[in-house]
């Protein structure tokens, strides 16, 4: 696919939209979920799902048209390849080429961390982490930051869902990589910005760019949540679903907001998510 960086400067519509990475499964719809979380804090939002892994990406017209994109979780292994593997890889590259604002969950944050960072970035994980975390914000102060928003006055972290096997392993922020974002090429390294007990990696941004990672799922509601968990359990009995403690709603939805903030303004210097 080719594209006119040009033509994508203006985007008129509050349309977001949403690349769905998960096979079916029973009882559980993360591309359903993750527009309803979006609606749930922009009721004027729309928002249009893609089923990327068969082969169904948005073209050039969609793309000048919306104002973000959000790619989801997936059964997949970050560890693997499969037929989708490098049209994602492509559209990551294409997003940022147009300066878009772009949410990738789990999965495909894991993804993100591979292609740019290479594939020793990525990882299985020793122990499985399923169930609802406790996900701590980390401080910088030169750039966009959610998570620091989400903690409440007594510094409380989000509590969120989890069900993670795989983990990306964040580089060293002075390492830096070469991206090219509209007619320019700049210098971008990962912001380490939120953690967790068992694995450390929980969220990061892009520096500079309106581009953010998180491995928790404020996407899902709690009795998507749930569903999952059992799922998993099903799957492989000696899992244990941790409960680090209620989950957070209103968390979950102000992750939502500041997402859809940096879209509304599409300037990485804006309050965006991370």
């Amino acid at each position: 696919m080719s594209f006119d960086v040009s033509s994508a400067v203006v985007r008129r519509r509050e349309l977001i939209l949403i690349i769905d990475l998960l096979p079916s499964m029973e009882n559980v719809n993360e591309a359903q979920w993750t527009s309803e979380w979006l609606k749930n804090s922009n009721p004027n939002i729309e928002t249009q799902i893609f089923q990327g892994i068969d082969a169904c990406w948005p073209n050039e017209t969609e793309l000048n048209d919306c104002m973000g994109v959000v790619t989801t979780g997936s059964t997949y292994s970050c560890m693997e390849d499969y037929p989708h593997t490098e049209s994602l890889f492509k559209f990551f590259k294409t997003v940022i080429l147009l300066e878009m604002p772009l949410l990738t969950i789990c999965y495909s944050a894991q993804m993100l961390v591979r292609w740019l960072a290479g594939k020793e970035n990525v990882t299985c994980l020793p122990v499985p982490h399923i169930g609802s975390i406790r996900i701590q914000s980390l401080t910088h102060s030169d750039t966009n930051h959610c998570f620091s928003s989400l903690n409440n006055m007594v510094d409380e972290p989000l509590i969120s869902s989890s069900a993670q096997s795989d983990g990306f392993i964040l580089p060293d922020e002075h390492k830096k990589f070469s991206v090219q974002v509209g007619s320019l090429m700049k210098e971008t390294c990962f912001i380490h910005q939120a953690s967790a007990t068992k694995w450390n990696y929980q969220g990061f941004q892009l520096l500079g760019l309106p581009v953010w990672g998180i491995q928790f799922h404020p996407n899902w509601p709690a009795d998507g949540a749930e569903a999952v968990f059992r799922i998993v359990k099903s799957h492989n009995s000696d899992i244990v679903v941790e409960r680090q403690g209620i989950f957070d709603e209103i968390g979950r939805h102000r992750v939502a907001s500041r997402f859809l903030s940096a879209c509304c303004t599409n300037l990485p210097s804006s309050s965006g998510i991370v």
